[in-house]
């Protein structure tokens, strides 16, 4: 299934490409009952595969670059609300040139394409269109010199609960769900347990998706 949006893309070796989008998500990471502030927003933005004229020699080369939020954090008072516009405003704006000299920062996203490259920079803005649909509109640079530049409307997909501090719990906590219920309202969403891992031991995630539509909040 195809989402609206535009991924564009140069690996410098070709023309800059333009991809339609075949997924555009937005899922929250929650770590529970830890004391954690932070929460991993991930940002998944994925190009439809498409084959490419690189070489008479070579022939076409298949391309479907995946952008990804793997390791940004946002904190729990960045979220704005305890509805579906929580994400509403957020902006990012990162350059490892501006990182302080012998300071280690990891680099909050990549671009995969062939390989994993890490941003180098990258701008990201976040506005609610209303029920669970945000835009989203993103560009920057990574340690290939590939540039991207994308826009899309993404899905808020999913919040995904885990105990961290007892390393994930084989029984559904209340304590978790209580948590959940602290940071947003359960009557926008459809939430369950979902045991993950193997089937002779595992644990058990607190997911909640959203059920709204149109302009809820």
């Amino acid at each position: 299934m195809s989402a609206p949006g535009t991924f564009h893309f140069d690996m410098g070796e070709l023309p800059e490409q333009s991809f339609a989008l075949e997924t555009a998500r937005i899922v929250l990471f929650v770590p529970a009952l830890g004391g954690s502030e932070q929460i991993s927003l991930n940002v998944d933005l994925f190009a439809e595969p498409r084959e490419v004229k690189a070489d008479d020699d070579l022939g076409p080369y298949r391309m479907q670059p995946a952008y990804y939020t793997e390791w940004l954090t946002i904190s729990r008072a960045q979220l704005r609300s305890r509805g579906l516009n929580a994400l509403d405003g957020y902006r990012l704006d990162y350059d490892e040139a501006r990182t302080p000299k012998g300071q280690i920062i990891e680099a909050p996203g990549a671009v995969q394409q062939d390989s994993h490259a890490l941003w180098t920079r990258a701008t990201l803005s976040l506005t609610h269109l209303g029920g669970a649909r945000y835009r989203v509109e993103t560009e920057g640079a990574t340690e290939f010199d590939w540039t991207f530049r994308i826009e899309a409307e993404a899905a808020f997909d999913q919040v995904m609960l885990r105990d961290d501090l007892v390393n994930s719990p084989r029984l559904p906590d209340p304590a978790v769900e209580a948590e959940f219920a602290e940071l947003f309202d359960p009557a926008l969403f459809e939430a369950g347990w979902k045991k993950q891992g193997p089937p002779d031991g595992g644990w058990h995630d607190y997911i909640a998706r959203p059920v709204a539509s149109g302009d809820a909040p």
